[in-house]
């Protein structure tokens, strides 16, 4: 009896932030997975009207190639969608199973800070790793969230969702990448299936023309890439299946510049103000003028997070917690 006057157990605290980030890194990898399978069942007849490109039909009139040919550019382009989109996927399941998560706590979220611009940029914000978690006790914006993508028929408008975290990883091109992303589990590109044509199709989804992960040119230009995250519990039937399970979803990504400041986007202004929201909160998390940071060791059951069909990530030592400083 006495069972059911329990409180169910919030899962949007610190001391779940494994479980938080487990599903993050499983809703990415399961995107990749059926991306691949999609990819696999697409392949065969993209191949077959190719050949018959190749191989002119004298039966076609010119109508009719002009038809074969838009249907064989069209199939090809969906194909490079699954094949970058699950490459991309797979980059990013790795990234958010290895980084590391700061709480910020509700004053902080919500206290307004003296307005002043900041030259900062996010190589100089987030120089200390490569990809990183940051969550809020209390939602930080809001952002409108636009259904789509090459698995997503949902024509649904967009949904209205709350910014309860970001993910953001830091996409590089430089030698010495692949060897670092090597190392941050026990997952490795080649497990995953990423060749050297996938891997250049995600530096192009996040803006650059160089090979994302393995370039011999120290001239290319890194980027930041963000994710909204969002616990949607009334929106979730908009989104794709990996994200049913996850605390958090996907909301929505961007490509931002890594070696140079935000500056507002006029046309965008919901997103500027989000993601200055972002920017600010970072700044003064880095300066410790208003902040104060610790670092809370989770107990060791709560460590890992381990569901069937979940990748196996290595265990979240702690969460730095960010709160207002005592006056």
């Amino acid at each position: 009896m006495g069972r059911r006057n329990r409180k169910p157990e919030s899962s949007w605290d610190p001391e779940n932030a494994a479980r938080i980030r487990a599903g993050l890194a499983h809703g990415f990898h399961r995107l990749e997975r059926e991306l691949s399978a999609a990819s696999s069942e697409l392949g065969p007849l993209v191949d077959d009207l190719l050949d018959r490109e190749i191989d002119t039909d004298p039966t076609l009139d010119a109508d009719e190639q002009d038809e074969l040919d838009q249907l064989s550019a069209d199939a090809l382009q969906t194909l490079d969608e699954y094949d970058e989109g699950a490459a991309l996927a797979a980059v990013e399941s790795i990234m958010a199973g290895a980084g590391a998560i700061t709480w910020v706590e509700k004053d902080v979220v919500e206290t307004q800070w003296p307005v002043r611009k900041s030259t900062a940029t996010p190589a100089e914000l987030l120089a200390d790793s490569d990809s990183g978690i940051m969550l809020f006790e209390v939602p930080a914006g809001s952002y409108v969230f636009e259904p789509g993508g090459p698995i997503d028929d949902n024509d649904s408008p967009g949904a209205k969702l709350e910014i309860d975290g970001v993910f953001w990883w830091h996409a590089r091109r430089d030698s010495d990448a692949e060897d670092d992303l090597d190392d941050l589990d026990d997952l490795d590109l080649e497990g995953l299936g990423l060749g050297a044509d996938e891997l250049e199709g995600v530096a192009d989804l996040v803006g650059g023309d160089a090979d994302l992960l393995d370039s011999d040119d120290p001239g290319d230009a890194d980027n930041l890439v963000i994710h909204f995250l969002a616990r949607a519990p009334r929106q979730r039937h908009l989104l794709h299946e990996a994200w049913r399970l996850p605390v958090v979803v996907d909301g929505a990504s961007f490509v931002l510049d890594w070696d140079e400041p935000y500056e507002q986007d006029p046309d965008e202004l919901a997103l500027s103000a989000a993601l200055i929201r972002f920017f600010g909160l970072l700044a003064e998390i880095r300066s410790r003028e208003h902040v104060d940071v610790t670092d809370h060791v989770l107990p060791a059951a709560r460590r890992t997070y381990v569901k069937a069909g979940w990748l196996e990530l290595e265990p979240l030592q702690s969460v730095s917690v960010a709160s207002l400083k005592k006056s």
